[in-house]
């Protein structure tokens, strides 16, 4: 299975009759596979900086969770 680019943690996706055998029955179920992000915690001084520099070059707003409707409002209309 190929995840896409840009795919958030949390997202879920289902793979038809990849799962368990049925029992009684002939076929499979299907499979569920949720994306889980696991984030460094030890970051060293060169992967710090590169991280923070990425951060100023990159749009505010490219992830869904970044700002709110209301936030993006108030900063259209200031």
């Amino acid at each position: 299975m190929k995840i896409p680019a840009g795919t958030q943690g949390g997202k879920l996706f289902r793979l038809r009759n990849k799962g368990i055998a049925h029992i009684h029955d002939y076929g499979r179920g299907d499979q569920i596979i949720k994306v889980q992000i696991d984030i460094p915690t030890d970051l060293n001084q060169d992967e710090k900086k590169t991280l923070k520099e990425f951060a100023r070059v990159s749009a505010e707003d490219k992830g869904p969770l970044t700002k709110t409707f209301l936030d993006k409002m108030k900063r259209i209309f200031k």
